[in-house]
């Protein structure tokens, strides 16, 4: 059971993660910060490869708890991210219509 929030973790780590190294990547950062990015996300992948792998060891219904966490971790960090930009969007488009020039 405790293999859930160890993957609710992970989950929420790798979006998060995902986030901040694809801004570096897709931003106008130099080549040197992109290829640094690009190690850390490879990075990212074998410490989660790792980490089941240990809890492997353990039993292999803790691995299953820990997919299942991890898609929990999934689902809710994204449906956060999503539903944060869709309101930012949204009170962009509103101050947008009442400043003084679209008021005329």
């Amino acid at each position: 059971m405790w293999g859930i929030f160890v993957g609710i973790a992970i989950g929420a780590g790798q979006i998060l993660a995902l986030k901040a190294l694809t801004g570096l990547i897709m931003g106008g950062a130099k080549t040197a910060v992109k290829l640094l990015a690009v190690l850390l996300i490879v990075i990212k992948i074998a410490l989660i490869v790792l980490i089941l792998y240990l809890l492997s060891t353990v039993s292999l219904i803790h691995v299953i708890w820990a997919a299942g966490g991890m898609l929990i971790g999934l689902l809710a960090v994204s449906a956060i991210l999503i539903l944060k930009r869709k309101k930012t969007e949204k009170d962009e488009r509103n101050d947008r219509e009442h400043t003084p020039e679209n008021r005329a």
